[in-house]
This record gives C-alpha cells, sequence and structure tokens, in this order.
C-alpha cells in the first residue's frame, strides 16, 4: 500500500436499513480512515453473501500462475521494500505462500495498530485495525 496505493476495490452490498455493509476488505477500509476507497457494490441477499463469503478466498487460492509469465513478470518489478522483495523471490520458487506473522516484517505503522481476530461470519482469523 505504501509503494503502489490501492489496487482492488472494497466489496460491500446495501443492507436493508440502505447503508452498505462491507463484505470483503474489512483492513483495507480500517486502513483509510477518511480517505476515499474504491468500492465495488454487488446486489447480493443475505444469503448470497454468506456464500460468497465463504467462496471467495478459497476459490481465489484455487488460481495457478503461469510460471514462465510469472518469472518474466517478475524480473522487471522494482522495489525499495525488503517485504516485498521476499514475496516476489517466493512467488519466483514456487512456494506455497501463507499469511506472514505480525511483526518487524510489516510495517512500523501499521504493525502497532493490527490485531487478529476471528470473523464472526466466516470463523476464519483476519488481521484488524486496532481502535
Amino acid at each position: 500500500m505504501n509503494e503502489i496505493g490501492w489496487a482492488g476495490a472494497i466489496v460491500a452490498r446495501e443492507a436493508g436499513n440502505g447503508e452498505l455493509e462491507i463484505i470483503d476488505g474489512h483492513l483495507r477500509a480500517d486502513i483509510a480512515g477518511d480517505v476515499e476507497v474504491p468500492v465495488l457494490v454487488v446486489d447480493l441477499n443475505e444469503q448470497e453473501t454468506k456464500t460468497l463469503l465463504a467462496t471467495y478466498d478459497p476459490v481465489a487460492a484455487m488460481a495457478r500462475p503461469d510460471q514462465d509469465a510469472l518469472i518474466k513478470l517478475l524480473a522487471q518489478v522494482e522495489t525499495g521494500s525488503q517485504a516485498v522483495k521476499d514475496l516476489l523471490e517466493a512467488l519466483a520458487n514456487g512456494e506455497n505462500l501463507s499469511l506472514p506473522e505480525l511483526g518487524p516484517e510489516l510495517d512500523e505503522s501499521l504493525a502497532e495498530g493490527v490485531a487478529l481476530c476471528t470473523c464472526p461470519e466466516c470463523g476464519n482469523e483476519h488481521a484488524r485495525v486496532r481502535r
């Protein structure tokens, strides 16, 4: 986020009271504060929202990159962040990646305010910004 900025939208739906309910992107929304960010508003009812929550990340995780195309792309990426360099090296080596432990690898300005919590909707642990 420090190097590139926003590259993906927060996914939300219109709740029964007319307000937007975030489905995906809670951490990005918390980090943004009062900054305007892109939001994709989807037309889902409550049951469809639960189905999306249960399948959105697992389906994305099933995608596999074209390793040759990925290597060519990675050779062109320039970054000043050691964390991003480490991530790119792991991708180039075909490693299965998992979420990093919270700590010094994260930007210090973010790490101080981040904690893991269990999502009441899906039961998975997510990084959340402490308020």
